[in-house]
């Protein structure tokens, strides 16, 4: 007589890469928060935000644990964070070095104005 026996297949690729998707999860949420240091935000939303950032990632590695998806949508999702945070990294120093120049451009200019108003004297 057959019996009915439910054989689970527990594969140890698909769990590295949902910790792997969930590291990268976590680093691209931190660098997005990071990159909004400049943003005047109320402590209530501060606060949020940085639980958010540290629970999201844990609540989708545990949804991809529990409910299993194909290998290839968290290969997708793995590259799909990185580049976000090769994307926000360049993004940022880009956003950093105009900065930096728009400043150095008004000290200098502060500078060439005295210079000339000394001359004009």
């Amino acid at each position: 007589m057959p019996t009915i026996v439910s054989k689970t297949n527990f594969h140890m690729d698909v769990l590295i890469l949902i910790v792997i998707f969930g590291l990268t999860m976590y680093i691209s949420q931190k660098i997005m928060m990071a990159s909004n240091k400049n943003q005047k935000l109320d402590p209530q939303q501060e606060a949020i935000q940085k639980s958010m950032g540290t629970m999201m990632p844990i609540m989708l590695t545990a949804t991809f644990v529990f409910i299993p998806i194909p290998a290839g949508v968290l290969l997708y999702l793995i590259s799909s964070n990185i580049i976000q945070v090769i994307q926000t990294m360049m993004i940022n120093k880009q956003i950093d070095c105009e900065e930096a120049s728009k400043k150095a451009s008004k000290t200098n200019g502060n500078v060439t104005n005295v210079i000339d108003a000394d001359f004009k004297e």
